[in-house]
C-alpha cells in the first residue's frame, strides 16, 4: 500500500546528495545544472501536497505503549554523502554505473528495511521520527513535530505506507486513555 510514499521518503532522503553530486559534476549555470536543480525541486515539492492531502486518508487514533525517539539515527546517513568526495570521475561509464548500482541498493535496502527514520529532509523541516509501540500491541513509525511521546499519549495519525504514520496533530477533548485503535 502507497508504495509510493516509500520511493518518495527515499527520494528526499538522498535529495542532499544528489545536490551534491550537481554542485560538483556539473557547471554551474549550464543547462544541466539548472535542469538536474529544476528536477530536484519539483520531485521534493511534492511533499507539500502529499502531508496536506494524508491528513485526510482515513485518520486513526492509538494510545503510545512505548516510544522510541529515532531522529537522531539520521546521522548514520551523513556516511553515505563521504562518496561524494571519493573522487569519482563521471567522464568514464564505469563510474557512473558503479554509482547507480549503490544508489540502487541503497534504495532497496531503504524500502525494504523500514529505514524511513533515516531521512535528513524531515529533520530539516522540524519532522521527528519515533518507533512507536501502540498500546492495542501495533508497532508503526510515526512521523511528528513532537520530540518526545509520553507513555499513554493519544496520537491522531493516518497511514502513509504500511506502518509509516503522520501525525495530524488533531485535538481530542477525550481523555488520552479512552480510545483505542489496533494499529495494522
Amino acid at each position: 500500500m502507497r508504495g509510493w510514499v516509500r520511493s518518495l521518503l527515499f527520494v528526499s532522503a538522498y535529495s542532499p546528495l544528489l545536490l551534491i553530486f550537481i554542485i560538483k559534476y556539473f557547471e554551474v549555470g549550464s543547462r544541466n545544472f539548472w535542469i538536474s536543480i529544476l528536477v530536484l525541486l519539483l520531485v521534493n515539492s511534492i511533499w507539500i501536497p502529499v502531508f496536506m492531502i494524508a491528513r485526510k486518508w482515513n485518520p486513526r487514533r492509538f494510545n503510545v505503549k512505548k516510544s522510541k525517539n529515532r531522529t537522531s539515527d539520521a546521522l548514520d546517513y551523513i556516511i553515505a554523502y563521504i562518496i561524494v568526495f571519493l573522487g569519482f570521475e563521471f567522464t568514464q561509464w564505469q563510474d557512473v554505473a558503479s554509482i547507480v548500482i549503490l544508489l540502487i541498493v541503497i534504495f532497496f535496502v531503504y524500502i525494504h528495511s523500514n529505514l524511513i527514520f533515516i531521512n535528513p529532509l524531515l529533520n530539516v523541516f522540524g519532522f521527528k521520527i519515533h518507533d512507536v509501540e501502540a498500546v492495542k500491541g501495533g508497532n508503526i513509525v510515526l512521523i511528528t513535530r513532537k520530540f518526545k511521546l509520553a507513555r499513554g499519549k493519544l496520537i491522531h495519525a493516518t497511514r502513509m505506507s504500511d506502518n509509516i504514520y503522520l501525525d495530524i496533530g488533531k485535538k481530542d477533548t477525550e481523555s488520552d486513555n479512552t480510545y483505542d485503535e489496533e494499529v495494522r
